[in-house]
């Protein structure tokens, strides 16, 4: 691996958690499958339901705090690869939460964020992440939705030529916006 930009502002990974990422990764994409089997086997969805399944997908205990963080995560990997900004954006998220970033829980969300999961994760999240949602309120759904365009902004257009917003990141945005029972996604 090169060497880490430790300069004042800039985000990175620490090199002692790798491992730990890595392991969390594979937990979470395993859990996934599981998830969805539960889920297709479930008719009544109850909020001890719902917490089981945030569990289930590697969000136990204080991580089940970021997991609505979890759409974030897939805006920002909707184009192949995440842009720095697009990681300083959802660590500042985990900050403002009140999570120190070497913390097991945002270790969770920088495990997510240096390397994808697989789609099913992100297929089942944004399913259970829904449903916490609408339970939560309009007011929940919007402030995650605005959270996600923050993200697909982050990286920005190149001097006003082109939207700061990709394709693909827009697609991430209209099936979240979908999922949450938002109309407009733009």
């Amino acid at each position: 691996m090169g060497t880490v930009d430790r300069r004042p502002g800039r985000i990175y990974f620490d090199e002692a958690f790798t491992g730990l990422r890595e392991r969390l990764r594979e937990e979470m994409n395993a859990a996934a499958t599981s998830v969805r089997l539960s889920r297709l086997a479930c008719e009544v969805v109850t909020d001890r339901d719902v917490a089981a399944r945030i569990e289930q997908l590697g969000f136990g205990g204080e991580a089940a705090r970021l997991f609505d963080l979890v759409p974030l995560v897939e805006v920002a990997w909707a184009d192949g690869r995440i842009q720095r900004a697009e990681r300083a954006t959802i660590l500042e998220v985990v900050r403002a939460r009140g999570f120190d970033l070497r913390s097991e829980p945002a270790q969770r969300i920088a495990a997510l964020l240096e390397s994808p999961p697989d789609a099913a994760f992100f297929d089942e999240a944004r399913a259970v992440c829904a449903e916490l949602l609408l339970a939560r309120g309009e007011a929940s759904r919007l402030t995650t939705l605005a959270l996600c365009r923050k993200v697909a902004e982050a990286a920005g257009g190149i001097f006003g030529f082109r939207s700061a917003t990709s394709a693909a990141e827009a697609g991430a945005l209209a099936r979240i916006a979908r999922d949450l029972g938002i109309d407009d996604a733009t």
